[in-house]
């Protein structure tokens, strides 16, 4: 991804190849992607392709069809639709994608192709206690030390959710101690609230 992004910022033209981040869900592959246009300062759109099974949805349909649509293909093309060639010069794709047996070769060989790995139980472990659940607070108003989690606390957040790819669940998981933790402070009058392992897991399972 660097050498890529040093390439552009040198020669000031952009690759052959796009870039394919692979990875399981949750795992930060769009959040690069928004990076890379961020450094080169160049504007993105994006572009779900999940549901895409039809030729026609990339490439249009011709408007002799009483339901004829335009195309939205954006690597360079010739829109059935508008019936004219589409310039997609200074286009650069970044394609990410969970399941690497679910790309066609071909698709694959106009791409670097970039796995991105699942985070680490420790890198879980400072992504949710220094972001995910400080970034929720904030949102609802809460102080740091007005919600306390343990180590321990920590540590059965993580065996919770060891199972799951990403963050996506640990991010959950710090919007219900966060809320719990406002339940408690508003209607029971505490000043703060201490979680420990045994109360994460009754809160959470």
């Amino acid at each position: 991804i660097i050498e890529t992004i040093m390439q552009i910022n040198r020669t000031h033209t952009l690759p052959a190849y796009g870039l394919l981040l692979i990875g399981p869900a949750g795992t930060g592959k769009s959040q690069i992607a928004y990076a890379v246009a961020r450094i080169l300062k160049l504007p993105w759109s994006t572009l779900d392709m999940s549901s895409i099974n039809d030729p026609e949805q990339l490439t249009g349909s011709s408007r002799i069809y009483s339901n004829a649509k335009p195309g939205i293909d954006n690597l360079g093309f010739t829109d059935n639709y508008m019936e004219c060639m589409i310039p997609t010069s200074g286009v650069y794709p970044i394609a990410t994608a969970n399941d690497r047996d679910q790309i066609s070769a071909p698709l694959m060989s106009r791409f670097a192709v970039i796995d991105i790995p699942d985070y680490t139980a420790e890198e879980k472990k400072v992504i949710f206690s220094k972001f995910a659940l400080p970034k929720i607070l904030r949102r609802i108003g809460l102080s740091a030390d007005e919600c306390i989690m343990t180590d321990e606390a920590l540590d059965a957040v993580i065996e919770l959710y060891s199972n799951t790819s990403g963050i996506r669940d640990l991010e959950q998981a710090a919007e219900h101690i966060a809320a719990h933790a406002l339940y408690k402070i508003e209607v029971e009058h505490v000043k703060e609230v201490v979680y420990d392992a045994e109360s994460v897991r009754e809160l959470l399972s």
